[in-house]
């Protein structure tokens, strides 16, 4: 009897460990993507995962809120009055009437998963509540956009307890006004664009516009349509050229989806 005791506390401790091991490793983190939703931002170290590489000022880029466990916690963005004036996060598909951001709102977060956002006199938040019923996967989408050229620091925070310790390799610069835990940030860096004339996509004639000022001193504003002195020494020469070519045919925004073979005809 002794020892089935000893051996039925055994299972049980088994057991619970288990599930405290199952509850340690559930994460809701971002993943930043292009604006075509599939490929990923990559990082400008590989060391640093969550400091991205460079982007030009237009970039639309896609933020995919996951979680590797159901039932995951509320969490939340924020971005002070500072940051948001060099970067801007946008949910998807406002329906006003039930004041729901539902097209931020993926399958997995769940029936009435619900995306909120308020501007006040400190800054921009962005709340996200998953339903009771979410599943594991990607809970919530959302839009990001370069504005101005710089650094935009973004805080991703979990407004309910997390299971675990969470070891953040950098700070947002300015905390937020309420109470919660730091689950990540995210830091992206703003280059001029390369795209002069707005067409979203980087070539031969925003090079044309590069080689009209070729050899020209200019004082030029980083954030203007064409901003040809990308080196900011007042000067378009090699160097400017050289970082023009780093973005070679990139785009800023997504593209409308290729036509059916039997539809290119027709394609204007």
């Amino acid at each position: 009897m002794g020892q089935t005791c000893f051996r039925a506390v055994c299972v049980l401790s088994l057991v619970v460990a288990g599930f405290q091991a199952s509850a340690a490793s559930a994460m809701v983190t971002a993943r930043v993507c292009l604006a075509d939703e599939v490929t990923p931002l990559a990082p400008a170290d590989p060391n640093v995962p969550e400091v991205y590489r460079d982007i030009m000022v237009g970039t639309r880029l896609t933020i995919f809120i996951t979680s590797d466990t159901a039932k995951p916690c509320r969490v939340k963005f924020w971005l002070s009055w500072e940051t948001e004036r060099q970067g801007a996060l946008s949910p998807r598909g406002y329906d006003e009437s039930i004041g729901n951001y539902v097209g931020s709102c993926l399958p997995a977060a769940g029936e009435r998963a619900l995306v909120t956002m308020y501007r006040d006199d400190l800054g921009v938040g962005v709340d996200l509540l998953p339903a009771w019923n979410a599943t594991a996967g990607d809970l919530f989408i959302l839009d990001y956009g370069a504005v101005n050229t710089g650094v935009c620091t973004i805080g991703l925070y979990a407004l309910s307890a997390v299971p675990i310790p969470v070891v953040i390799s950098q700070e947002p610069p300015d905390p937020p006004p309420f109470e919660a835990t730091l689950i990540q940030v995210l830091s992206f860096h703003h280059v001029p664009s390369r795209d002069f004339d707005g067409d979203t996509l980087v070539n031969f004639v925003d090079y044309a516009s590069l080689a009209g000022l070729w050899g020209q001193s200019v004082v030029s504003d980083p954030n203007a349509a064409v901003a040809a002195d990308l080196n900011g020494d007042e000067r378009v020469d090699v160097r400017d050229l050289a970082l023009f070519g780093e973005y070679w045919l990139e785009r800023t925004q997504a593209v409308g989806l290729s036509p059916e073979p039997n539809e290119i005809d027709s394609v204007p």
